[in-house]
C-alpha cells in the first residue's frame, strides 16, 4: 500500500488545524497508514500546547520552528522529516477534506497512473501568458465555509483529470517527483510556489492531474493576519535591505518574477484531457516509459 504523509504549516489557528485533521481521520478508509506532520512556523501558543487531542494520536507529529522560516521553506521541512514514504499530501490548515475514502482515492490514482507527478484538489489546465490559470478545476463543495466550486471554475467531471498546475491549498506529490526536481532556493517564501512547483514536475516529465476529492476551503486568513504582515515586512528587511509598507505584496512581486523568469518564455502552457501538452515553444515531452512495476 502506498504511504501518504500529510504536512501542514500553520501559524496559530489551532482550532483550523484540530478540524483539518478531525476531516482528514473522520473520512479516511486507512487512517493508520498515512502520518500527519503539523509545521509549527513560530506560532504564540505552541502547537504541543494547543492541541492535546490529535497529538495523542500515535501517527500525528510536530516540528516546530521558534521564528516563522516561511510556507515554502516549510513544505521542504516536511519534505526532508518524511523519507519513508510514496506520496506528500502538502495542505493548509483551513482545507477540511469532506470526501469519504480520500486517502483511497489518492492511493489508486497513484497506482493506476505511474507517470503521476503532483495533483491536487484545485488546479488548471493550463496557466496563460499573464500567469493566470486556464480552465480551472475545483472541488469545493460549500458545506461549511468559502466559496462553492462554480465561483472558481468547474468540478472535477471523473476522479482523474489531466492538468498542468495546481493550487497551494493542496499539493499531493509522488516522493520520486520530488526526488527529481530541485527544490528552488530563488523562489520566496509564499506565493506563485505551487505554480513553479507544478511546472517543474510537469517539466521533469511527469504527469499533473486534478483529483476529484470534495473539499472545503476558507483561503487567505494567514497572510491577512498582523503578526504575518509584520514578519513580512521584517523578511523584507533582512533579505534585501529594503524598508516597505507591505511586506507581503513584496513577497508575492518577488515570487511572480521568479514565476516569469523561470517559464514565462513557455506561456501559454497547457495540458489536454489525453495527457498530451504543448507551450509557446511546441510540444512539452512525457515520460510514458515509468511503470508500476
Amino acid at each position: 500500500m502506498l504511504k501518504i504523509s500529510v504536512i501542514i504549516p500553520v501559524i496559530g489557528e489551532h482550532d483550523l488545524t484540530e478540524k483539518c485533521i478531525d476531516h482528514l481521520f473522520q473520512h479516511s478508509i486507512n487512517a493508520p497508514d498515512f502520518n500527519i506532520l503539523i509545521i509549527d512556523n513560530g506560532s504564540e501558543v505552541p502547537v504541543v500546547e494547543a492541541l492535546a487531542g490529535p497529538l495523542a494520536l500515535p501517527n500525528v507529529f510536530v516540528l516546530r520552528n521558534e521564528e516563522n522560516v516561511g510556507l515554502y521553506p516549510a513544505l521542504e521541512q516536511g519534505y526532508n522529516y518524511f523519507k519513508d514514504t510514496d506520496i506528500y499530501f502538502f495542505t493548509h490548515n483551513d482545507l477540511f477534506v469532506q470526501e469519504l475514502g480520500w486517502d483511497n482515492i489518492i492511493r489508486r490514482a497513484y497506482k493506476n497512473y505511474p507517470n503521476l507527478g503532483v495533483s491536487g484538489l484545485v488546479g488548471a489546465v493550463g496557466i496563460g501568458t499573464d500567469g493566470g490559470r486556464i480552465q480551472t478545476m475545483c472541488n469545493f463543495l460549500g458545506l461549511e465555509l468559502g466559496a462553492p466550486y462554480y465561483e472558481h471554475g468547474q468540478l472535477p467531471p471523473v476522479e482523474v483529470v489531466p492538468a498542468c498546475i495546481m493550487d497551494g491549498a493542496s499539493l499531493i506529490i509522488r516522493k520520486e517527483a520530488l526526488d527529481e526536481i530541485k527544490w528552488d532556493d530563488l523562489i520566496e517564501v509564499h506565493h506563485f510556489y505551487d505554480k513553479i512547483l507544478s511546472l517543474d514536475i510537469l517539466y521533469a516529465g511527469w504527469d499533473n492531474a486534478v483529483l476529484r476529492i470534495g473539499c472545503d476551503h476558507a483561503g487567505g486568513l494567514t497572510s491577512c493576519r498582523p503578526a504575518y504582515l509584520e514578519w513580512a515586512k521584517k523578511h523584507i528587511k533582512e533579505v534585501y535591505g529594503e524598508d516597505v509598507e507591505n511586506g507581503d505584496k513584496f513577497i508575492y512581486e518577488k515570487s511572480e518574477q521568479r514565476l516569469f523568469g523561470k517559464y514565462g518564455d513557455k506561456f501559454p502552457v497547457v495540458v489536454r484531457p489525453d495527457w498530451s501538452r504543448t507551450d509557446a515553444k511546441g510540444v512539452v515531452p512525457r515520460n510514458e516509459e515509468r511503470t508500476n512495476e
